[in-house]
């Protein structure tokens, strides 16, 4: 889910945290495998720091930040951010 707001724009993830490369894919909704374990924020730390750089863009973690499940916010323009989801898929 892709939703756009005066900041930027909210897009719900799934984490699968241990993997053994980082690969960003869509599937129902954004997923994004990370090498970092979850503890001491590893993963969260990997996640935007990788996304922003796919994005180019600053990216914050709005809720979930101890889930799997995730709202991120990407300050871009939600066409920008739907442009570069669908060359995921």
């Amino acid at each position: 889910m892709v939703m756009e707001t005066e900041e930027g724009v909210f897009v719900n993830i799934k984490v699968k945290t241990n993997s053994p490369k980082f690969r960003i894919y869509m599937k129902d909704v954004l997923h994004v495998d990370v090498i970092s374990p979850p503890d001491k924020n590893k993963a969260n730390r990997e996640l935007i720091k990788e996304l922003g750089k796919l994005f180019d863009s600053e990216v914050s973690i709005v809720s979930g930040h101890k889930s799997r499940e995730k709202v991120v916010l990407i300050k871009l323009d939600k066409e920008k951010v739907e442009t570069l989801i669908k060359q995921l898929e």
